[in-house]
């Protein structure tokens, strides 16, 4: 039996700030997060909608420019 995934749910927020989401559907490999602030720290994680699984371990990147 396999099993369809419906999509994903990334987590994302600035360094000392608070979580926000945005759902992604589908099979994608590959998202942008838009309308992060240039020259930020940012942590990140992802989801799987349909809630199997674990979490995604959290990575953390900074945006370029000032």
């Amino acid at each position: 039996m396999s099993h369809f995934l419906s999509g994903y749910i990334i987590y994302y927020k600035k360094e000392y700030g608070s979580w926000k989401s945005e759902e992604v559907f589908g099979d994608i490999y590959t998202y942008t997060v838009g309308n992060l602030q240039c020259g930020m720290r940012y942590e990140f994680y992802i989801t799987a909608m349909d809630g199997n699984g674990e979490k995604s371990e959290v990575i953390t990147g900074r945006t370029s420019g000032r």
